[in-house]
Protein backbone atom coordinates (compact mmCIF):
# COMPACT_ATOMS: atom_id res chain seq x y z
CA UNK A 1 0.00 0.00 0.00
CA UNK A 2 2.41 2.40 0.65
CA UNK A 3 4.45 2.21 -2.64
CA UNK A 4 0.85 2.45 -4.40
CA UNK A 5 0.33 5.66 -2.46
CA UNK A 6 3.80 6.38 -3.26
CA UNK A 7 3.16 6.67 -6.62
CA UNK A 8 1.40 10.12 -6.32
CA UNK A 9 4.45 11.63 -5.79
CA UNK A 10 6.21 10.89 -8.51
CA UNK A 11 7.13 14.12 -10.51
CA UNK A 12 5.64 13.39 -14.19
CA UNK A 13 2.29 13.13 -15.31
CA UNK A 14 0.62 9.95 -13.86
CA UNK A 15 -1.96 8.72 -16.58
CA UNK A 16 -4.75 6.74 -16.36
CA UNK A 17 -3.50 3.18 -16.50
CA UNK A 18 -0.97 4.73 -13.53
CA UNK A 19 -4.08 5.78 -11.40
CA UNK A 20 -5.72 2.38 -12.16
CA UNK A 21 -2.96 0.54 -11.00
CA UNK A 22 -2.66 2.69 -7.55
CA UNK A 23 -6.49 2.36 -7.13
CA UNK A 24 -6.23 -1.66 -7.42
CA UNK A 25 -3.55 -2.23 -5.00
CA UNK A 26 -5.22 0.06 -2.73
CA UNK A 27 -9.24 -1.75 -2.82
CA UNK A 28 -6.85 -4.56 -2.20
CA UNK A 29 -5.73 -3.30 0.57
CA UNK A 30 -9.24 -3.24 1.85
CA UNK A 31 -9.05 -0.14 3.86
CA UNK A 32 -11.52 2.63 4.44
CA UNK A 33 -11.12 6.08 3.42
CA UNK A 34 -10.58 7.79 6.51
CA UNK A 35 -7.80 5.37 7.48
CA UNK A 36 -6.25 5.39 3.59
CA UNK A 37 -6.26 9.29 3.74
CA UNK A 38 -4.01 8.90 7.65
CA UNK A 39 -1.87 6.59 6.13
CA UNK A 40 -0.95 8.92 3.21
CA UNK A 41 -0.79 12.05 5.50
CA UNK A 42 1.14 10.10 8.04
CA UNK A 43 3.20 7.72 6.77
CA UNK A 44 3.72 8.02 3.41
CA UNK A 45 3.85 12.08 2.73
CA UNK A 46 6.80 12.81 5.29
CA UNK A 47 8.94 10.99 3.02
CA UNK A 48 7.87 11.73 -0.44
CA UNK A 49 6.55 15.58 -0.34
CA UNK A 50 9.72 16.39 -0.77
CA UNK A 51 9.71 15.15 -4.30
CA UNK A 52 7.05 18.20 -5.29
CA UNK A 53 9.69 21.05 -3.67
CA UNK A 54 10.90 22.89 -6.98
CA UNK A 55 14.44 23.11 -4.89
CA UNK A 56 14.51 19.73 -5.46
CA UNK A 57 17.50 19.22 -8.07
CA UNK A 58 16.25 16.08 -8.99
CA UNK A 59 12.75 14.87 -8.12
CA UNK A 60 12.20 11.31 -9.21
CA UNK A 61 9.75 10.69 -12.28
CA UNK A 62 9.30 7.21 -12.31
CA UNK A 63 8.62 6.26 -8.18
CA UNK A 64 10.56 4.03 -5.98
CA UNK A 65 11.29 0.24 -5.76
CA UNK A 66 8.59 -1.34 -3.09
CA UNK A 67 12.27 -2.11 -1.19
CA UNK A 68 13.05 1.81 -1.21
CA UNK A 69 9.63 2.94 0.10
CA UNK A 70 9.82 -0.65 2.89
CA UNK A 71 12.82 1.28 4.01
CA UNK A 72 12.10 4.98 4.19
CA UNK A 73 8.68 5.26 5.45
CA UNK A 74 9.26 2.70 8.56
CA UNK A 75 12.83 4.83 9.08
CA UNK A 76 10.74 8.20 8.83
CA UNK A 77 7.49 6.56 11.35
CA UNK A 78 10.50 5.93 13.74
CA UNK A 79 12.36 9.40 13.76
CA UNK A 80 9.01 11.15 14.29
CA UNK A 81 8.22 9.56 17.47
CA UNK A 82 10.16 11.92 19.83
CA UNK A 83 8.99 14.76 21.25
CA UNK A 84 10.14 17.55 19.01
CA UNK A 85 9.30 15.37 16.53
CA UNK A 86 5.44 15.30 17.24
CA UNK A 87 5.21 19.33 17.63
CA UNK A 88 6.72 20.04 14.50
CA UNK A 89 4.03 17.61 12.58
CA UNK A 90 1.38 18.95 14.23
CA UNK A 91 2.70 22.63 12.91
CA UNK A 92 3.50 21.39 9.43
CA UNK A 93 0.57 21.90 6.44
CA UNK A 94 -1.59 19.28 5.75
CA UNK A 95 0.36 17.43 2.61
CA UNK A 96 -3.40 16.75 1.25
CA UNK A 97 -3.22 20.14 0.61
CA UNK A 98 -1.24 20.22 -2.01
CA UNK A 99 -2.75 20.67 -5.33
CA UNK A 100 -1.13 17.90 -6.87
CA UNK A 101 -1.25 15.72 -4.31
CA UNK A 102 -5.02 16.65 -3.62
CA UNK A 103 -5.99 16.37 -7.55
CA UNK A 104 -4.42 13.13 -7.53
CA UNK A 105 -5.82 11.78 -4.29
CA UNK A 106 -9.31 12.84 -5.82
CA UNK A 107 -9.16 10.76 -8.74
CA UNK A 108 -7.77 7.44 -6.55
CA UNK A 109 -10.95 7.94 -4.39
CA UNK A 110 -12.79 8.09 -7.58
CA UNK A 111 -11.68 5.19 -9.11
CA UNK A 112 -12.38 3.70 -5.62
CA UNK A 113 -15.81 4.52 -5.09
CA UNK A 114 -15.37 6.86 -2.36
Amino acid sequence: MWTALAELFVARELQDYDYRSIAQTLRAAEVGAAELANILRDEVAPVFIGNFSGLNPMPEMEGWSENEVRERVPAAMARSRGWWQRQFRRLRPDPLRHPVLQERYRIVLALLGE
